[in-house]
């Protein structure tokens, strides 16, 4: 296996594509989505509510031009993370599962210096965001201790019913990463209220793979999306108004594409 076709594949691995036939087309698309759900969900949230919490205003062009090249760099921190991990739990604690199964990259790469040259990025992009940008080294250490956390516990959780609840603490855990590493402690309250609907989909959607993934029940059906986030709107409002509604807005917009795909697009068809 080439070195390029190795690189191809972890990046799939990272990305989560589950399928042997990786292309570099296919991996990047996937992470990039990943992005920008993650981006549009967590990332405008945490935006408005951190700002209107230091500068008492969301409309500020210079701290909004830091942000948007903040937030993409801690997010390749947060994946190279992600790939160190995947790597680990492919090659190494793949090994104790129950069923056990090697990736074919695993025979054909160095582990130690895949996971050296990833911990040289990191530090790199670390450096740069402690030196330019003024990120305080505790609130990223905290960071990276809670995401190591939540995935050491889910790579050697060996009993696939329990690797279930475990990947809902990895999903919260990868949310709450770039709002912990950019000091937002005060307002992750805030956040976790406009994040409930988000993240009750992504349990939902993360216990369903699961599921399918060792043939433990017969997964979930997935509740419309416009029911789970307009459940949680008068909640939502409660504390969030007056200043902190535009942080609503991601929601506001994906209940009313809810509601076309499955009502008004049902019809017309």
């Amino acid at each position: 296996m080439s070195a390029k076709k190795v690189e191809l594949e972890l990046i799939a691995v990272g990305a989560q594509i589950g399928r042997n036939d990786y292309n570099r087309k296919e991996a990047f698309t996937v992470l990039i989505q990943r992005f920008i759900e993650e981006a549009y969900y967590v990332g405008l949230p945490f935006y408005v509510l951190y700002s209107n919490k230091t500068l008492g205003s969301v409309f500020n062009l210079y701290y909004f031009s830091i942000y948007i090249v903040v937030y993409p760099t801690l997010w390749i921190v947060l994946q190279t993370l992600y790939d160190m991990f995947y790597a680990l739990n492919d090659c190494v604690f793949a090994k104790y599962e129950e069923k056990p199964s090697i990736r074919g990259y695993c025979r054909t790469i160095s582990l130690k210096r895949l996971l050296l040259f990833r911990l040289i990025y990191i530090y790199m992009l670390t450096f740069l965001l402690i030196r330019f940008f003024n990120i305080k080294l505790e609130n990223l250490l905290i960071a990276v201790v809670l995401i190591t956390y939540a995935l050491f516990l889910h790579n050697l959780t060996r009993v696939n019913l329990w690797r279930i609840f475990t990947f809902s603490a990895v999903r919260v855990s990868r949310l709450a990463f770039i709002p912990i590493a950019l000091g937002g402690a005060d307002v992750i309250p805030l956040l976790i209220i406009v994040l409930m609907p988000y993240l009750l989909m992504v349990i939902i959607d993360g216990y369903n793979y699961e599921l399918r993934k060792y043939n433990i029940l017969t997964p979930l059906n997935n509740p419309p999306y416009h029911l789970i986030f307009s459940l949680f709107i008068p909640f939502a409002f409660l504390f969030l108004y007056p200043d902190n509604l535009l942080s609503l807005l991601p929601n506001c917009i994906n209940i009313c594409r809810s509601i076309y795909r499955r009502v008004i697009r049902t019809k017309m068809k």
